[in-house]
């Protein structure tokens, strides 16, 4: 509420809140009188019945003047809180990105045999990630059914079958990190096997599935 406002509210609190007026000099009436050709009698009997009413309409003017003045600076003040409230959510919005997707791209895909009696199929994927071209594989598999006290295990293996790289226990995400350093080419064979919680990290030599993944030359 500003300077204008605060005056004008007292003044009509002032107005509203004086219930003993001021009498007129003894002489005013008469002089009145003379000009309007109206009695003094006349005018002060008039006024005697006037002061009550004049006071009840002074206060419900006054009443009437504050609640406008408050619903005016409330109106004022929720317009703010709205234009603030609407510049809040634009730059809260605004300062919300959502981080760029990465490009993955699929260098090489295979189906993998089925190596036992199982109703088991998987498919095994080389891709790259990203800017930095992060490599990984991605293996999805289904009707595997675990025998009790045992795992099963990814493994790369190169084209003459003697040089095998653990990649861990099968995952839920089937998605793994391709080692660092190693040439996809050089292993080149997705190996899936059954291994026993025995604590040995060899393979067992049971394979369930297995594919070998292609390179364009």
């Amino acid at each position: 509420m500003n300077s204008h406002d605060d005056g004008e509210l007292r003044d009509l609190i002032r107005s509203a809140k004086d219930e003993h007026l001021l009498a007129p000099p003894a002489d005013l009436w008469d002089r009145i009188a003379a000009e309007t050709q109206v009695t003094a009698d006349m005018n002060r009997a008039s006024v005697r019945r006037s002061v009550p009413l004049i006071a009840a309409i002074a206060s419900v003017a006054a009443s009437v003047a504050i609640t406008a003045i408050l619903v005016r600076r409330s109106d004022d003040v929720s317009r703010v809180s709205s234009t603030a409230q609407a510049g809040s959510r634009i730059t809260a919005s605004s300062s919300v990105k959502k981080p760029p997707a990465q490009q993955v791209t699929v260098v090489s895909r295979v189906e993998l045999t089925v190596l036992d009696d199982s109703r088991a199929s998987a498919t095994a994927k080389l891709e790259t990630v990203g800017v930095g071209r992060k490599k990984q594989l991605v293996l999805s598999a289904k009707g595997l059914v675990r025998d009790p006290g045992a795992y099963y295990e990814v493994w790369l293996i190169d084209s003459s079958v003697k040089k095998l790289i653990s990649l861990g226990p099968l995952r839920s995400d089937g998605t793994y990190s391709f080692p660092a350093g190693i040439d996809p080419k050089d292993y080149p064979v997705v190996d899936v096997s059954t291994e026993l919680l025995d604590g040995n990290p060899s393979h067992s030599g049971k394979s369930i599935l297995r594919g070998t993944l292609e390179f364009k030359a």
